[in-house]
């Protein structure tokens, strides 16, 4: 597989990740999806299974179809800092598709070998849910999600999943008007308590 999305990714217990999405709704008239450099986006998660995470995400060049993003990710006071480069479509936004990952030392990159994407799934591990093996069937349909200081039109797919032999409600939302396109995420377990959300408290451009 060679995508795994940061706010709608599950791993199936024994098996690699698989991304949680809905399909692509139709783009907002007047609006870009494109990415460029100085943009960026924070997302906060947090949940019974997976505490309180900040990810920041800013888009440092880009070559043609490709974007250089780097990452910062904060858990109380732990920190993780790492680059990764992919193509900068939406579906590939969507999706987190990354062909390369480097950490920077001493002012140098250096590239980390990513097989399967064991690698990414590490260094996204502390905003993971993993997921017990096998699929439900869901809905989608449209939806208005907030963002930053916006509102955005968006699909919203809501399904039934297993977590751990919980049964659990998932809402991920795809926002085409928003450059990243991940919008936020809910899963809920059956006694209303969140065991994975995902928000956007900041987006906008550094210049």
């Amino acid at each position: 597989m060679g995508a795994v999305s940061a706010l709608a990714l599950s791993s199936a217990c024994g098996g690699e990740p698989k991304v949680v999405g809905a399909p692509l709704a139709p783009a907002i008239s007047g609006s870009s999806t494109l990415l460029s450099v100085g943009d960026y986006v924070v997302y906060r998660f947090a949940g019974t299974d997976v505490g309180s995470v900040t990810l920041r995400e800013e888009v440092i060049a880009q070559d043609g179809a490709k974007v250089t993003i780097a990452l910062h990710a904060e858990r109380g006071d732990e920190t993780r800092e790492w680059i990764q480069v992919g193509p900068s479509s939406a579906d590939a936004r969507w999706n987190n598709a990354v062909d390369t990952i480097y950490v920077s030392r001493g002012g140098e990159r250096r590239e980390l070998p990513n097989p399967d994407n064991v690698t990414l799934g590490r260094l996204y591990d502390w905003i993971l849910v993993s997921m017990d093996a096998g699929s439900s069937s869901g809905e989608s349909a449209a939806c208005e999600q907030p963002i930053g200081n916006a509102r955005h039109a968006c699909t919203c797919e809501r399904k039934t999943l297993m977590l751990r032999q919980r049964r659990v409600q998932s809402e991920v939302s795809r926002c085409p008007g928003f450059a990243w396109q991940r919008g936020p995420a809910r899963f809920t377990s059956e006694d209303g308590k969140v065991v994975w959300q995902s928000e956007i408290v900041e987006t906008g451009h550094r210049h």
